[in-house]
């Protein structure tokens, strides 16, 4: 067997254990259990639970009284939806595994967490070191992304959102680069505004609606790519937010955007593979319609 040595566990097993200053904690001290009990308010019952549990195989999923509880943590959250690891490692092999098929390229950004090219190899994928440095305060810089065969740029996503004076500068390193720009943008206003950066890609979706499962009336569409087309023809529109049917996808395209995006409409689906081959057809019967309407070209 070809079993590589775990470094850094390996190096922090010898020491970390008996230590006089532990540096190599990933967070804060850790608690004691009792503490973390005293935490819950309700440390007889749960103990009571630990001790009257059987010693066998627990559920294979994971408990269903844990996940009921990580559940109360979040406002719109299934049981079904969550999984439980038994820790970082594990959960990154899991995403990693998920998401990387064979011969996927990875940009792994180091200094990195040290599970993050095992899993990738282990997936079948090959990782891309991009060294960052303390010059940079270890942010990844385009020139990097670039070298390391990035093609593009998602910009001011809701969860990342941007000034327009950075959305601009993002955009104007990635023309240098030779990098597309895809910029998401909330409102009709914000739309309109940075399609007046020159981005080659505008993605209106409006942020509340986002995993929301309730996609954007049409007055929204339509009024996003009059506000886009109107500054420059020549940006592409790709509207997003709370799509989950492929009659949406052709909808909006048959509006007059290039494209349509859903990611937690496919994923939250109880069919998300049907879906979305019925979401790629659609595409496709919404470029058909398009060419014998003579609104594009074969």
């Amino acid at each position: 067997m070809k079993i590589k040595d775990f470094g850094v566990e390996m190096y922090l097993n010898a020491y970390e254990n008996d230590c006089k200053y532990n540096l190599a904690e990933t967070c804060v001290s850790s608690m004691t259990v009792n503490e973390l009990l005293e935490m819950t308010g309700e440390k007889d019952k749960i103990l009571n639970d630990i001790l009257s549990s059987r010693l066998t195989y627990g559920h294979i999923e994971g408990s269903p009284d844990f996940k009921e509880s990580i559940c109360g943590l979040y406002k719109k959250m299934k049981p079904e939806n969550i999984v439980t690891a038994h820790g970082a490692i594990g959960a990154n092999y899991l995403v990693i595994n998920s998401l990387v098929e064979p011969g996927d390229e990875v940009i792994v950004p180091g200094p990195t967490y040290v599970a993050y090219n095992p899993g990738v190899i282990f997936a079948g994928g090959t990782p891309v070191p991009v060294v960052t440095t303390q010059d940079t305060r270890f942010k990844l810089t385009p020139e990097a992304l670039k070298a390391a065969g990035a093609q593009g740029v998602l910009i001011n996503h809701c969860e990342r959102p941007m000034t327009l004076s950075a959305i601009k500068k993002t955009i104007d390193r990635a023309n240098e680069l030779d990098m597309f720009s895809f910029v998401c943008a909330d409102t009709v206003e914000e739309a309109k505004a940075v399609a007046q950066l020159g981005p080659d890609i505008v993605n209106p979706e409006p942020s509340e609606l986002i995993g929301s499962g309730q996609a954007s009336d049409m007055s929204y569409v339509m009024d996003a790519i009059k506000a886009v087309k109107e500054i420059n023809p020549d940006i592409l529109v790709e509207q997003a937010a709370g799509i989950t049917t492929a009659q949406q996808i052709y909808d909006f395209i048959m509006a007059g955007s290039e494209a349509a995006g859903s990611a937690s409409g496919i994923l939250n689906s109880e069919r998300p593979f049907e879906l979305l081959d019925e979401m790629v057809s659609y595409v496709k019967k919404a470029r058909k319609d398009l060419i014998r309407q003579g609104r594009i070209k074969a």
